[in-house]
């Protein structure tokens, strides 16, 4: 069995997270380098509320059977006809990365993955009741795979030893 030293000279990892930004050492490139990585997945763990808007409109039930979707793009009463891969693949991928930044004790890592899972789960938890009724199984199979799988990568990156390392 490897000691706790030979796996910090092999890979460098050690039991202190390390900063986005540290002021003395990094240059000016690599903090912004850091801060783009921080910010960028951010953004793109957001763009699912176009999808999603249908479900947080406050028409009235009369106005959304009368045109569910009109010229102006209003889409008031329609259900999601997107198959829910992209949001639940979002919440377990993040998930699962956040469980590997933590592992590595990298905040560059960790900061925007912890974001998109939970943004993954409110997007994944929310499809349930705005879907396509087509989209049903494929929903379920994929939410509760996606959980079992989070739980097995936290399990094994937390509880049992790494035979890889």
């Amino acid at each position: 069995v490897p000691s706790k030293n030979s796996r910090v000279e092999r890979t460098g990892l050690t039991n202190s997270p390390k900063p986005i930004m540290s002021s003395s050492s990094d240059s000016i490139a690599l903090v912004i380098l850091n801060g783009f990585c921080v910010l960028l997945p951010i953004i793109a763990f957001v763009s699912p509320f176009t999808v999603f808007s249908p479900i947080f409109c406050n028409c009235s039930r009369a106005a959304a059977a009368s045109s569910p979707n009109n010229d102006d793009g209003h889409t008031c009463g329609n259900k999601i006809q997107m198959p829910p891969l992209a949001v639940t693949s979002q919440m377990l991928q993040c998930g699962l990365f956040a469980i590997y930044a933590q592992y590595l004790r990298s905040n560059t890592l960790l900061i925007p993955n912890v974001i998109g899972f939970l943004l993954g789960l409110v997007w994944s938890t929310l499809y349930r009741w705005g879907m396509a009724s087509s989209f049903a199984s494929q929903w379920r199979w994929q939410y509760f795979l996606s959980m079992a799988m989070l739980v097995a990568g936290a399990v094994s990156a937390f509880k049992l030893r790494n035979p890889y390392y």
